[in-house]
């Protein structure tokens, strides 16, 4: 899936489902990600930077 841009998307526009379906399941493999990398001791900065601004870039959010 490919947007031009990120700008809010209406909660009435087709695609805002479409991409708050794909807003969940990242957020859930990134949560696991987290998790796991916790468990081993390793920092993911960059993950719980996506994991946190992931709804935003897809347009979810103002």
């Amino acid at each position: 899936m490919h947007r031009e841009t990120t700008a809010p998307l209406d909660e009435d526009d087709f695609w805002w489902a479409v991409f708050d379906h794909v807003r969940a399941l990242g957020e859930k493999d990134l949560t696991y990600a987290i998790e796991l990398a916790a468990a081993l001791g390793i920092e993911v900065p960059l993950a719980r930077l996506a994991r946190a601004n992931l709804a935003q870039g897809l347009g979810l959010q103002p």
